[in-house]
């Protein structure tokens, strides 16, 4: 008689279930990357919907001649070079120290004869990436 050796199926049993668990950690992984995802894209377009209000606000006040009564409310400071920085707070509340700030406006004004322009960049202070720019022009 032959001498066969029995197979329970056990090992059978484990490769499935090694290959199951293998997928299922696969799926979740996938639908994590898209939650976080869509999560940063949900962030991005609230920063930059938040720095469309900033950005104009600061245009109204330019055009309304209230920048320096502004800048004199605490909301920002004067650069050498004659630009301004005004700085935001995760809650969008103005911060002034610079190490409250999360969004910042870099904001530029220049003569030129009659015409006064305005160049307003505002950017996230951790990754300078720019959410808005607004330029404007005002003739005196």
């Amino acid at each position: 008689m032959m001498n066969k050796k029995s197979s329970s199926g056990s090992s059978l049993f484990l490769m499935e279930m090694i290959v199951a668990v293998f997928f299922f950690i696969l799926c979740a992984s996938t639908c994590i990357l898209v939650f976080v995802n869509s999560n940063n894209r949900s962030r991005l377009a609230s920063d930059t919907n938040r720095s469309v209000l900033e950005a104009e606000s600061i245009a109204e006040s330019i055009k309304g001649g209230r920048f320096e009564e502004l800048l004199a409310a605490g909301h920002g400071m004067k650069l050498d070079d004659g630009s301004c920085v005004m700085g935001w707070n995760r809650d969008w509340t103005p911060a002034e120290e610079a190490k409250d700030r999360v969004y910042q406006a870099v904001v530029s004004v220049l003569m030129d004869g009659q015409m006064e322009t305005a160049d307003i960049v505002i950017s996230r202070v951790r990754d300078q990436q720019e959410l808005y720019r607004l330029q404007i022009k005002k003739y005196q």
